[in-house]
């Protein structure tokens, strides 16, 4: 992806990217100061600047949105034909932009396009309208994982100091609302673990590739869903929580019902336990039958 300093280091510019894709229409165009004023209005503050940089960087030679330069201001708009999306990219990163755009633009609609090269079985885009704005994330170590999923490389992943780096196995990005969590074996015991890349400390990539198991599915490396009722206030602290995915919130006469994936299953009992008193009707349906949430 094209480089900018303010959201390299927020580990902003990925989820911008991918909001501004959200935006972007068919038919008529809009201009990128349309764009950045619906930015503006889902309460995602960016300079018109970077939306520039973004939509002539990375969305129009690497998601084919097309630029109609016919007339000033210039519009954007996805293609009334097919899209032929490219098949020479610059870094795995790209390429996984290209991956995840196609998945965004799937989801509205039946059946899911071929990930783009490199990327089958890597990643997956959740289907979560639920808005929210994108966890920070480092761009250092996006890129590093990227590499490390598309060629099939251990990394070490360093968190606080003096401890013993984790030895990972990556095997898949999980995708929501512009937020990130790897898929992982952690090594030496082989164990399948969900990490947040918002807030992962340093990750080094080294040389030892490895098989990916055999069989594996992404798309079945989430735990179940997790249903309860609770009140707008538990809603907002479900929505930063590293281990719980909203999935959908509906508001109705009980108050709000939430359905949420479960990325570890004794973060979300500790976070239940936490909140008792604010949650109710907890289907526990979706949790192995030694679980108990309440």
């Amino acid at each position: 992806m094209g480089r900018d300093r303010e959201h390299d280091e927020r580990g902003g510019r990925l989820h911008l990217a991918l909001e501004i894709l959200r935006r972007i229409p068919h038919g008529q165009g809009f201009t990128a100061r349309q764009l950045h004023m619906r930015l503006q209005t889902a309460g995602i503050v960016t300079s018109l600047r970077t939306v520039q940089r973004i939509l002539h960087e990375d969305l129009v030679p690497l998601c084919a949105v097309v630029c109609s330069q016919d007339k000033m201001p210039f519009r954007y708009a996805w293609p009334q034909q097919e899209i032929s999306w490219p098949q020479a990219l610059q870094s795995p990163q790209d390429s996984m932009l290209v991956a995840m755009a196609r998945a965004h633009l799937a989801l509205p609609a039946v059946g899911t396009p071929r990930p783009a090269q490199g990327w089958e079985n890597k990643l997956h885009v959740l289907d979560a309208p639920v808005p929210r704005h994108g966890a920070r994330m480092s761009e250092v170590v996006l890129s590093t994982l990227c590499t490390a999923l598309y060629h099939d490389l251990e990394v070490l992943l360093h968190q606080a100091s003096g401890e013993i780096p984790r030895r990972l196995r990556p095997l898949g990005l999980l995708v929501s609302q512009g937020q990130l969590d790897l898929v992982a074996l952690a090594l030496p015991e082989e164990a399948l673990c969900h990490l947040p890349l918002a807030g992962m400390g340093q990750v080094e990539l080294t040389a030892q590739t490895f098989q990916r198991p055999p069989g594996f599915d992404l798309t079945q490396a989430l735990r179940p869903r997790l249903r309860f009722h609770t009140s707008k206030a538990i809603v907002a602290q479900l929505l930063d929580h590293p281990q719980l995915r909203a999935h959908s919130v509906t508001e109705h006469h009980q108050g709000v019902e939430v359905s949420a994936y479960v990325l570890d299953e004794t973060a979300a009992q500790a976070w239940l336990h936490r909140h008792k008193d604010d949650i109710w009707n907890v289907d526990k349906e979706a949790w192995s039958e030694d679980s108990e949430l309440t």
